[in-house]
């Protein structure tokens, strides 16, 4: 439960993670460290974390393939470079994010509207 809640925490009333992409990146590191399972961590974490994205209106652009070997990347670091990591992995997110909506409007500037979509 508790690498559920790290991305949410805070210090003297700043965000630890602030953001999306480093709480995503957050979530996906403690999870993946925290051994939430005793089989299938990685798979749990990538299932998790993209469940959180998705319940927040936003989305991976990035393969599977990518998103494992990040995920990976992550299970396999040496917990003293945590920081480096993280921070590894906020620019990693960071650059893959995108917002449902933002995606919608973009459909609809190349293709028109969803109802002549038809």
């Amino acid at each position: 439960m508790a690498a559920l809640l790290q991305p949410f925490q805070s210090v003297l009333l700043e965000d630890a993670y602030p953001g999306d992409a480093a709480k995503v990146a957050a979530l996906l590191y403690f999870l993946v460290k925290g051994h939430a399972c005793w089989t299938g961590a990685k798979r749990v974490t990538t299932v998790l974390a993209l469940t959180f994205l998705d319940l927040n209106d936003y989305w991976l652009d990035a393969t599977p393939d990518e998103v494992a070997d990040e995920v990976e990347r992550m299970a396999d670091s040496d917990p003293a470079h945590r920081a480096a990591v993280l921070e590894t992995g906020r620019s990693w997110v960071g650059a893959r994010l995108r917002h449902k909506m933002a995606a919608r409007s973009e459909w609809r500037l190349t293709h028109g509207s969803w109802a002549n979509s038809g």
